[in-house]
């Protein structure tokens, strides 16, 4: 009896290897066995897929920045692009942190931003939480964390800080700014509380703490409550606590 090339395990598992990210649902229909091994793959599994297809990460979070707008329906060349990508994105070392494999924190990374700059409070909040139970189950090297903190941290900077960086947000309205900048800090510290290490987060904890606390006291009396609906500000503020 002939055997057909997709229904011998060894053969499709084989090829499943060189499958690009964009192609995975269609092998996905033709036998049995790649509906399978698609099915338990993971979306990071995915983008780690993805990124050694591209092998550069600028160009990972050029094609993560248009496959999220093309889900969300948003432009998918927002105004902040060209400098996340060439000021941060390349000038930082991420050598531990792409060791890792852990693509989707980037990719979390750059979906917030979206969100923020969309001003698609629900989405963020459902960001969040999504981020909140996968990185629970996320242990990264002490330099692989550093390196993906000092990122984010200061992206979520204000011109200020950029050392010598252009500002990402600076061609958005304040408002626009703010709520980026509120999502951006959201996921900071869930990646403080809930990413393990093998040293210790006392410091960051503890920094964590004191801004979360700051923060905390600036929605209660600044005039977030005129930008931001009432149910995403008491969201922010359990995730700040």
């Amino acid at each position: 009896m002939q055997i057909l090339i997709f229904e011998n395990e060894d053969i499709s598992q084989y090829i499943w290897k060189f499958i690009s990210f964009d192609d995975y649902k269609k092998f996905a229909n033709v036998s049995k066995y790649f509906a399978k091994l698609y099915k338990n793959m993971s979306f990071n599994d995915m983008l780690n897929s993805k990124y050694y297809e591209l092998n550069n990460i600028v160009k990972f979070c050029n094609f993560s920045i248009k496959h999220i707008a093309k889900i969300s329906k948003y432009d998918n060349e927002p105004r902040f692009m060209n400098i996340l990508l060439l000021d941060y994105f390349q000038k930082y070392n991420l050598e531990e942190y792409i060791k890792s494999e852990y693509f989707i924190i980037v990719y979390d990374v750059l979906e917030i931003i979206m969100h923020g700059i969309n001003r698609r409070f629900q989405r963020i909040l459902e960001k969040i939480n999504k981020c909140k139970k996968l990185y629970s189950s996320i242990e990264l090297n002490d330099t692989a964390y550093m390196q993906i903190m000092q990122l984010l941290i200061n992206i979520g900077g204000d011109y200020q800080h950029c050392e010598n960086r252009r500002y990402i947000l600076k061609s958005y309205c304040g408002n626009t700014e703010t709520i980026t900048k509120i999502a951006l800090t959201s996921l900071i510290f869930i990646m403080i509380d809930d990413i393990k290490i093998s040293s210790s987060k006392k410091k960051l904890i503890e920094m964590r703490k004191n801004k979360g606390e700051e923060f905390i006291n600036y929605i209660k009396h600044s005039n977030l409550k005129h930008v931001c609906p009432k149910y995403f500000l008491k969201r922010i503020k359990l995730i700040y606590k």
